[in-house]
């Protein structure tokens, strides 16, 4: 909950520089953890019109199964059409998972990537 809780005045200023934009917030779900959503801290809020969710492993790797899920997930994403994708992912990833979240969102068709550097 502390990386949700971080980023909110990230997520604040992008919702008043773009107030008619449709932002959708993906967020992973770990299997089998009982923790806070990202979707309950801000279901109350103006922030985010969508949700959408990936499982992940709660050692932090990206198995087999993920990576499945993350491929199903892709032609979902490319129906979108996303414009962008803000990147405010936890500080703790490595360079190798920031490029790799990079190009998948390259991948589903997202031109417009924020916050990878």
């Amino acid at each position: 909950m502390g990386d949700t809780i971080v980023s909110i005045p990230s997520i604040q200023f992008f919702r008043e520089t773009f107030p008619d934009a449709t932002f959708t917030l993906m967020s992973d779900k770990l299997s089998g953890k009982k923790y806070v959503l990202a979707r309950e801290v801000f279901q109350d809020t103006p922030f985010f019109n969508n949700y959408i969710y990936y499982s992940k492993t709660g050692d932090g790797r990206f198995r087999l199964k993920q990576k499945i899920e993350m491929l199903a997930l892709a032609p979902r994403l490319m129906k979108q059409r996303f414009d962008a994708v803000i990147y405010l992912a936890p500080s703790l990833r490595t360079q190798k998972q920031v490029v790799r979240d990079q190009r998948f969102f390259k991948f589903v068709g997202v031109k417009n990537l924020w916050g990878f550097q």
